[in-house]
């Protein structure tokens, strides 16, 4: 596993720690969250390598629903503005479209064909974003956060009821990197936020076969996903 998935909630947690030492201690308000997220991937519009694929159509993807946990700090400037950031753990999910049909190679290296309406996918991510904010009012504000994602698990793969979990080799994602937007309500001590991840990089990792199991190169994807947090500041 990458040491960079151990050394960065480190380094995360630490800065609020150390701005407690200081005279500025009272600018900070650490809390922690609990998610609910849907997933999808987009394809990409552009793809240089495959000489085929603009006779290929896109298969459809699906939102998956699943959870995530997290730790959030916040550095308040003034009344109005201040600096979001996040530390969470993501149980991602999302799921492609097979138009009812499965092609997939035994142990034997033969062509095999499943009836089943989609792929399910699935890994965790640790996720490390920071950004701003900009309260309206008290109770409501808005935020900007670039993130990074970097992933702890080996993503898997389950084809209906007929292949359960296992480890996909045609498809592993290392890490993602992109922009998200929050709106942000608070009651108190206890804040929702509502917000949507939009991935900037092109992963090209997703491997694509013709009818006979042939294969027609990489396409690139984008990661998306929607969330929804329950969080409290201590």
């Amino acid at each position: 596993m990458n040491s960079l998935a151990y050394k960065l909630p480190f380094c995360f947690l630490i800065i609020p720690f150390l701005f407690n030492s200081t005279t500025q201690a009272q600018k900070w308000n650490l809390g922690a969250h609990l998610g609910v997220t849907s997933s999808k991937m987009l394809w990409t519009d552009k793809y240089e390598g495959a000489k085929y694929f603009l006779a290929i159509p896109y298969p459809e993807t699906q939102f998956r629903q699943s959870f995530s946990v997290g730790l959030s700090a916040d550095y308040n400037y003034n009344e109005k503005f201040y600096s979001p950031f996040h530390f969470d753990i993501y149980n991602k999910r999302f799921s492609i479209s097979t138009r009812g049909l499965v092609q997939t190679i035994d142990e034997n290296g033969q062509l095999l064909y499943i009836q089943s309406d989609y792929l399910d996918y699935r890994f965790t991510q640790m996720a490390l974003s920071g950004g701003i904010g900009y309260l309206f009012i008290t109770q409501l504000g808005i935020e900007i956060q670039p993130y990074i994602h970097v992933s702890l698990t080996e993503q898997q793969i389950k084809v209906g009821e007929v292949i359960d979990w296992q480890k996909d080799d045609g498809f592993q994602q290392g890490y993602d990197f992109g922009i998200s937007g929050y709106i942000r309500g608070n009651f108190n001590k206890f804040y929702l936020k509502a917000g949507y991840q939009y991935g900037i990089r092109e992963i090209a990792e997703y491997s694509v076969v013709d009818a006979q199991g042939g294969s027609l190169g990489k396409f690139p994807i984008r990661n998306t996903m929607f969330l929804f947090l329950m969080g409290y500041q201590f």
